[in-house]
Order: C-alpha cells, then structure tokens, then sequence
C-alpha cells in the first residue's frame, strides 16, 4: 500500500484487527501502544453490532468489511465459523484464509459435523485456505 503512494496511517485503515476481546478501535481503554497503532477510529465503527460485553466480534466486523485475507494468530478455537467464511466468500471472489492457530482446513460446521473450509467458499473451493503442520 506504502509503494501505491499511502502514507502509513492511511495504509493501517485497512487492516481491521480483531483479538480474543473484539475489534481494535480507539474506544477500547485496554490496549497496547502496539496494539492502539491498529485501531480502527471509535467513530468508523460507531453504530456496530456489539457482543454482549460491548465488543465488536469477529462476525460482526466480516459483516461489516470486504474482508480478502483472514489470518488467524490466536488461541480461540472456532473462530472461523462457517458463516464468517461464507460471508467472506459472498463478498469476495477468492478470499485466502490463514487458520495458523488451528493449521488445518477441517473444522466443524454448523451442521456438527467436520467439513473443510474450502467446501463453505464459492463453488466449493475458489477461495485459499492454507495448510500447514507444526514442526
């Protein structure tokens, strides 16, 4: 984005980050210098969907985005869920979903059952999921 001519705050407004408690925007008290780098302004999210402890969840910011890459570093398990990677793939023609706190593209669907994520992108597999197994 910097080589396309966007300064560095201007790049950072589209990347939506979102941890274990919600979205990072500037209205939350508890982030980091590091994390408050890439927060979103409290103002471009107002009038958000919120969970119940007043977050904005991972669901509600797809909802919201044109989300392409979905890069998953943490530790909660299924925060991938089938309809995040749907609405994903509604939006976007080939999203790329990185699941590197659980490197595997099975998953549980909201049937119960395990599916693949690929299944859930258009035409059961236009989008990327990548794989990989721990060392």
């Amino acid at each position: 984005m910097k080589v396309e001519g966007l300064a560095d705050q201007q790049a950072r407004t589209h990347f939506w980050v979102v941890d274990k408690e919600g979205l990072l925007h500037s209205g939350r008290k508890d982030l980091t210098p590091e994390m408050a780098v890439y927060a979103q302004p409290a103002d471009r999210v107002s009038g958000w969907p919120r969970t119940s402890n007043g977050q904005i969840g991972l669901a509600d910011a797809i909802g919201k985005i044109e989300a392409t890459i979905l890069i998953g570093l943490s530790t909660v398990g299924g925060a991938f869920s089938e309809t995040i990677v749907r609405e994903m793939a509604r939006k976007v023609q080939r999203p790329i979903i990185f699941p590197l706190s659980n490197p595997t593209a099975q998953i549980r669907g909201e049937t119960g059952r395990f599916d693949s994520m690929d299944r859930w992108t258009r035409s059961g597999g236009d989008g990327f999921t990548f794989r990989a197994r721990p060392l």
